[in-house]
């Protein structure tokens, strides 16, 4: 019986996401729904608010408070109230900014989906007062899940540099996924996150990362390799980096070897985008 409602739940998604042909007959299933007993109906009733959000933001909103009211905080650890959160803290961030709150203090996964949504809300700039205004501010489990925001949206490079040397080895380990797009920036950027990632604990760990961003990158190389002075590269990693020729050999060679490579996966302007904790890739529109 809960799997049927639950698939009511999507259907109706389904159908408000098409267009608002049955609105006026759906609202009422849409607030049943979102306000059911059992939690699993509710979390996939977390899609049909987001989609009555299209038509009638206002119920919307008011169901997606009715919706997250619920005493469990595993009500946050799923996909759909994740895109919800998301949404409804771009909208009104004061209002939904407690609800972000719970879910950072959330256990396990939801902790880290939190801070996957916490990272979207600070590039969105919709942080509260009351929220942590920076990672150092949120537990190890949030900390995973913003760093691997941030590595996913690398104009935000900044919040990676403290990350790279966190306490946490996965926190390091999400943050270092960036280095991949290194090369994306304006090269003063890039140089900087480089020098940043050398000298960070998270670099003899992860340097395939920046090495697969060696290995297709056909622009001058950041100063932070090619200079002696710099020698982190050399010294940490075990070759020369003195010459562009050989960073460029070694970073081949690393690419070839390194069997986490993945490519480059590009967003449409105007979004943000993260990896959730299944390994789909996510993007919220900015605008």
């Amino acid at each position: 019986m809960n799997a049927t409602r639950g698939q009511a739940a999507l259907t109706v998604a389904a159908l408000l996401f098409h267009g608002s042909e049955h609105l006026h007959a759906l609202t009422p299933l849409v607030t049943r729904l979102a306000n059911d007993s059992v939690l699993a109906v509710r979390v996939c009733a977390a899609q049909a608010v987001l989609a009555l959000m299209k038509h009638d933001p206002q119920i919307a909103l008011d169901t997606t408070e009715q919706l997250l009211n619920h005493q469990d905080a595993n009500a946050y650890n799923a996909s759909t109230t994740q895109r919800l959160l998301i949404n409804i803290l771009v909208r009104e961030p004061s209002r939904f900014a407690a609800h972000l709150a719970r879910a950072l203090q959330g256990p396990g996964d939801t902790a880290e989906l939190a801070g996957q949504s916490w990272a979207v809300a600070t590039i969105q700039g919709c942080l509260t007062p009351d929220l942590p205004n920076s990672t150092d501010e949120l537990n190890a489990l949030a900390r995973r899940g913003a760093a691997s925001v941030f590595a996913d949206n690398i104009d935000h490079y900044p919040h990676l540099v403290p990350l790279f040397n966190d306490d946490d080895a996965d926190v390091r380990k999400n943050a270092s996924q960036g280095m991949r797009q290194v090369f994306d920036l304006f090269p003063a950027q890039a140089d900087e996150l480089v020098r940043a990632f050398l000298d960070g604990k998270a670099f003899p760990d992860h340097l395939e990362h920046l090495a697969f961003a060696l290995y297709d990158h056909a622009g001058p190389f950041p100063l932070s390799l090619l200079m002696p002075a710099n020698a982190s590269f050399s010294t940490r990693a075990g070759s020369s980096a003195t010459s562009e020729p050989i960073v460029r050999r070694t970073a081949t060679t690393w690419s070839r070897q390194s069997s986490a490579s993945i490519g480059k996966a590009g967003r449409p302007n105007g979004s943000v985008a993260w990896t959730s904790s299944t390994g789909s890739r996510k993007q919220v529109p900015t605008g």
